[in-house]
């Protein structure tokens, strides 16, 4: 990819009852990203594949089983990418994540769209987070990686 990636991620807590709003404000701000991910976005694996916006695929998810969460990625249609199977790094709760590769005639580019609950435990998601990303990690790889982690960066905490 020639131009600088132009990203957009949105804590969406529930994606059907919003996705109208999400793609006016694309348009009335005049946005066009190649990549828009969603954390929170409150579907099933078959109605997130239902799910249809212009000019975009939906290139890859992870859908809860259990609870209402769930991340997933949609790339622009004249976007060259391809999806990674990251389910052996996902726990509800703790690590929820999905990822896609851009691309690119220089350096790969891998995004990471991942969600860990307020509930969840703090230490799985770093020991899940660190084992993915050094299953993920080649030599000049640049990653981007967006979504809701729950930790409080105003209150004093280890966690920060």
């Amino acid at each position: 990819m020639d131009e600088s990636l132009i990203l957009n991620h949105q804590n969406i807590r529930g994606l059907p009852s919003k996705i109208n709003e999400f793609t006016s404000m694309l348009t009335l701000e005049h946005i066009n990203p190649q990549v828009i991910c969603f954390s929170g976005h409150h579907m099933t694996k078959s109605n997130l594949d239902l799910l249809n916006i212009s000019n975009y695929n939906l290139s890859t998810g992870f859908c809860c089983q259990t609870y209402k969460k769930g991340v997933c990625i949609y790339v622009r249609k004249d976007i060259c990418y391809r999806s990674l199977d990251l389910t052996r790094y996902c726990e509800e709760k703790n690590h929820e994540v999905c990822a896609i590769q851009i691309r690119s005639m220089t350096n790969p580019q891998i995004i990471i769209c991942m969600y860990r609950s307020r509930s969840g435990n703090f230490y799985q998601f770093l020991k899940l987070l660190d084992i993915m990303l050094m299953s993920l990690y080649q030599p000049k790889t640049v990653f981007s990686i967006c979504g809701d982690i729950n930790i409080e960066y105003l209150s004093d905490s280890s966690k920060k």
